[in-house]
């Protein structure tokens, strides 16, 4: 079976700012930056986005008494510490990855609530596929399937 080979074009960038998301994203703001409202996604974390046509920055991190949940991510050391590339198939890119002996975590499924700009409450749906931890030491690298993408760019 012939797997596509994913071209990797960004999606978003991850700063890890861990149990400092309020300095975080008032640091962002007065710097220019327009914030998306805090989101939580359902394995504990939380963020604010800044959205950049065709891809994003996420400041990534966690509320007072979450830092237990996801404390793989917070291991890192503050600051860019991830580098996201759009995929349409997550499945595909999992066999891809496998195949060049790059293959970490299978594909996961997770989501956010999302306050549409209309006032409707929604949800962001993801897909995503890591590359291997040892690969990337300090951070991060893995494919993002946006199920809802009128959920994430607003």
């Amino acid at each position: 079976m012939a797997i596509p080979v994913p071209v990797p074009v960004l999606d978003h960038v991850v700063i890890n700012v861990a149990d400092r998301l309020d300095e975080a994203s008032a640091l962002y703001r007065r710097l220019g930056f327009q914030l998306s409202e805090r989101g939580h996604h359902t394995l504990g974390s939380s963020n604010h986005l800044a959205i950049f046509g065709e891809n994003y920055l996420e400041l990534l991190g966690y509320e007072p008494g979450r830092g237990e949940q996801r404390k793989d991510l917070w291991q890192a050391p503050p600051g860019l510490t991830g580098l996201v590339w759009k995929t349409q198939d997550a499945e595909s890119a999992w066999l891809h990855l496998q195949r060049q002996d790059l293959d970490g975590d299978a594909p996961a499924a997770f989501h956010r609530p999302v306050t549409l700009p209309d006032g409707e409450a929604s949800e962001a749906h993801f897909r995503t596929v890591r590359l291997r931890p040892a690969l990337i030491p300090n951070g991060r690298s893995f494919f993002c399937q946006h199920d809802t993408p009128h959920a994430v760019w607003q």
